[in-house]
Formats: C-alpha cells, structure tokens, sequence
C-alpha cells in the first residue's frame, strides 16, 4: 500500500529507543498470538506487527557499500457494532534510517447484509490492493517491486460476493489520482485476476497465482506501459528463492531485474521469527544482504 510520507527524520538513536521499547513489550507481554486476539465481546486485534529489517548494499563494481535500516509497527482491529455492522481500521508506521517516516491508514464501515454478500465503505483497500501483502506483515515491509506497483489504499466503496465455495468476485468505486477509478477482482480457488479502469482511460490488469509455497504474480499498467512480474519458490524447507523483474515495452527494456533467496527462521519459546537474506540485482550489478526479525504471526 501507497506510504504517507511525513516530514520527520528518523535518527539512529531514536531507531534504537524505539526497538528496544518494543522488545521490552515482546518479551514481557507478547507471549501469546499475533492474530484473532479477542479483548472482549465485540472487539478483535486481526493483526499486530513488529518487525526490523536491515539491509547491507554492496556494489559489484567498486566494493563501495551502504546501508539501510527500517523498523516498522503496526495493528488492524475491528469492533463489531451489531451482527451485520462492523468498524474496521488499521493503522501502521514505518521509520527508515535515510527516509522520511511513512505510515498507512484504513478505516472502513462494513455491512454484511448475507452470508455472501457484504459492501465496505470508507479509506480502504481495493480489489486490487487485495493482491498486496497486508501492511500489518512482514511479507509488506519486504514487498517485491512487481507487488510495489498495485495501486495502495485509497477512498471509495466495494461490493463483495461469495459466490461459491471456490469462487469470489469484489467490484468497487474509488477516487484514485483525482479521479473515479472502477476496480474489480475474480478469484477462482488459487488464481486470482484483478484491474482498474480510470477516468482518463488508464488502466491496470493483474494475475496472482498461489500454490502450496509456490507464488507469482504479473501485472501490466497502461499509464507506465510497463509489465512486472514476481514470484516465490519455495526450495526446501525455511529456504525460499524470489525472481523480481519488469519491463518497459515503450523503452524496450527493464529498469528492475532481481534474483533472491531467503533463509527464513523462527523461535519455539518467543513470538520471533525472520529471514537472512542475499539479493543480486542485475541492473545497478549490486548485492543486497538482508537481516528481518519480526513478531511471528503462529504463536
């Protein structure tokens, strides 16, 4: 989803402050799941996140190196208002040691008028927003690029349908770059296809395909002319390889072109988990080496 960008620098000292008052909270508080936590009748925290991530940026070329680091929190709760209202919202914030702070906001009123059919209305994701991770997740901080350019949170209401058990189809308004945009998702067991169509006649389709641990996910934009792809395989178990690439049919040629893998870890006595990382990114011939610890969603 799109970040707010705000007009404050995060210092290095402020980063540590900040990651050791929640490592304070993780290891007295947090002992428990990160999802579906009830804190009464009507209320649900769906999701609460935490998480570091840093990185190391080795160029191939002069051995010259830099680094970045960033931490990110965040929660997504619902309050039940009666059986077929519901308040939903989400909140997160992410500090970057060379950025300024970013942060994202939903909240969306939901009537669930049948058991298949419900309509969202407020600040909140889209049909095709549905294809990125949820912010309040590690798989956000660490999006690939191919799932960077879906079109983030914006304004508008959506019509949801369970079709059947298999098959689900969303169609919604919303006001997007300053203009009515319609967007619409089909989901078909593990496939899924979605798209907008904007006022000024720009457009966007994507295809997502899920399996197991498998994961891929292409998409074209007509305002960029520009094709992304992404995928996840999985290699053997914690261990997990990602291809990150696009192209720009106008240019006749890619801007993004990466290879990756992560070895991915976790605790079974405290609620941590993460992945080291190692990605080569063709185009600028640079290494990335990554290191991501965060709340783990299974405790």
């Amino acid at each position: 989803m799109n970040m707010i960008q705000l007009p404050i620098l995060i210092t290095n000292a402020g980063i540590r402050r900040t990651v050791l008052f929640f490592c304070l909270i993780i290891t007295s508080e947090l002992r428990a799941q990160m999802t579906n936590i009830r804190l009464g009748d009507s209320l649900e925290v769906s999701r609460l996140y935490m998480g570091v991530s840093s990185r190391l940026v080795v160029s191939t070329d002069s051995l010259d190196t830099s680094n970045d680091a960033t931490f990110r929190a965040g929660a997504e709760v619902s309050l039940d208002l009666s059986k077929a209202f519901v308040l939903k919202a989400l909140g997160v914030v992410q500090g970057n040691s060379n950025r300024p702070t970013g942060s994202i906001a939903t909240f969306e009123f939901i009537g669930r008028f049948h058991p298949k059919l419900q309509m969202n209305v407020g600040l909140l994701p889209g049909p095709v927003t549905k294809l990125r991770p949820n912010p309040v997740s590690w798989q956000s901080q660490t999006e690939l690029y191919a799932q960077s350019r879906l079109v983030g949170t914006k304004p508008g209401a959506v019509l949801k349908f369970n079709a059947a058990k298999k098959l689900f189809m969303s169609y919604g308004i919303f006001k997007q770059e300053g203009l009515w945009t319609s967007q619409a998702r089909f989901k078909w067991d593990k496939l899924n296809f979605t798209g907008f169509y904007r006022k000024d006649k720009e457009y966007l389709m994507a295809l997502d395909y899920t399996v197991g641990g498998f994961n891929m996910i292409v998409n074209y934009a007509s305002e960029f002319d520009e094709l992304a792809l992404g995928a996840f395989v999985p290699l053997a178990p914690k261990w997990t390889t990602y291809l990150d690439v696009n192209y720009l049919l106008d240019e006749d040629q890619s801007s993004i072109g990466a290879l990756g893998i992560r070895r991915h870890f976790d605790h079974t006595t405290t609620p941590l988990a993460g992945f080291f990382g190692l990605e080569y990114e063709f185009k600028s011939q640079t290494f990335f080496l990554q290191l991501i610890i965060h709340l783990n969603e299974t405790q």
